[in-house]
């Protein structure tokens, strides 16, 4: 006899969000489908206002992370924060993704500027792109409303702790009534890192994780170079 658990509140996500309050409207479906289990755990995950997914590389964190943007902005005037080391990472690793995403779902947005580092939609919903490459960077977010808070490379951000404590919570909690703070990351290489005490110390954080075997993406690559004696991190 095979058991299998299910989550029924995942299984209400399958209805649309006019017959069940937890379904998911036509474009947040559409989006889910372009994500494999592993990465569609977190996007589905909209009632954790604090995650942390680690993982190794080539788990595709940052196609989930522009899925999580575009997901917030669907509401209207929502903002979302995406923050890496320096803004020419955020806007390399997201920003064109983003843009694509939208494109291919047919939603409207008014502008999109690299230089700006900005996507704004016609529901009036905005979606930042930032870099944290010192304290001054984090203090440049304060003022800001954030429905939605994503870090990524959170294993080599500095001053994390004061970015989410000081900067980015009070907003996220007090401004949205189902605000999120998403860290994105890889096992972190130095010892004691504020990302390592979240990972091990911090219950009241959802813990995702899982590594690239786990990407269908990669399963030929994985096939081939290991057939071949070649690594595939090359």
């Amino acid at each position: 006899i095979k058991v299998r658990v299910v989550n029924v509140v995942d299984l209400m996500k399958l209805q649309s969000d006019k017959t069940h309050p937890h379904g998911l409207t036509d474009e947040e479906y559409r989006i889910m489908k372009t994500l494999y289990h592993e990465q569609q755990e977190v996007y589905n995950d909209r009632f954790s206002n604090r995650i942390i997914c680690i993982g190794s590389r080539r788990i595709g964190k940052s196609e989930l992370a522009a899925r999580l943007a575009v997901r917030d902005a669907l509401n209207p005037n929502h903002c979302c924060i995406y923050i890496n080391l320096k803004f020419e990472n955020a806007i390399r690793q997201c920003f064109n993704q983003t843009v694509s995403l939208l494109d291919s779902l047919g939603i409207p947005y008014t502008s999109a500027s690299k230089s700006n580092g900005e996507i704004v939609l016609a529901n009036g919903s905005v979606i930042l792109y930032k870099g944290n490459h010192d304290k001054a960077s984090a203090d440049s977010f304060l003022g800001g409303k954030y429905s939605l808070a994503i870090i990524d490379e959170v294993q080599n951000q500095c001053n994390v702790q004061y970015l989410i404590d000081t900067v980015l919570a009070p907003t996220v909690d007090r401004d949205y009534a189902n605000g999120q703070i998403i860290c994105l990351g890889t096992p972190p290489r130095v010892p004691h890192t504020y990302c390592e005490k979240i990972w091990k110390e911090f219950k009241n954080w959802k813990h995702y994780g899982w590594d690239m075997s786990k990407n269908p993406n990669l399963k030929y690559l994985l096939h081939t170079t290991q057939g071949l004696g070649v690594s595939p991190f090359l």
